[in-house]
């Protein structure tokens, strides 16, 4: 991939994570090696964003990622229905972070 067009990537997804509350992201098989995928999960990281992914089973993400993670949730990659199920678990799970966050905050 082009220099040209990674830097391109990383601006704009800087300009999308900085105006996000969290990181979601997606790591399957096809995504772990993804040079995007990892310049956006690196730009959560480094802009401290809470962390939450979807991992296609059968990808075995390393502990330090695991550790790092806010939430995950498992999906059968190639199964749309399972796709979506687990996205609506990450959701929920996101939207409890977050108004823990809110209520930690009023306190």
């Amino acid at each position: 991939m082009d220099i040209k067009i990674l830097k391109e990537i990383a601006e704009e997804s800087f300009k999308s994570i900085s105006g996000s509350a969290t990181f979601l992201g997606i790591c399957g098989k096809q995504y772990v090696k993804d040079p995007v995928c990892l310049i956006q999960f690196a730009l959560g990281i480094f802009l401290d964003r809470p962390l939450f992914l979807l991992i296609g089973k059968g990808t075995k993400p390393p502990k330090r990622l695991i550790r790092l993670l806010d939430g995950y949730e498992f999906y059968e990659e190639g199964d749309e229905d399972s796709f979506r199920e687990a996205g609506a678990r990450l959701l929920s799970k996101v939207q409890r972070y977050l108004q823990k966050e809110d209520d930690d905050e009023d306190e």
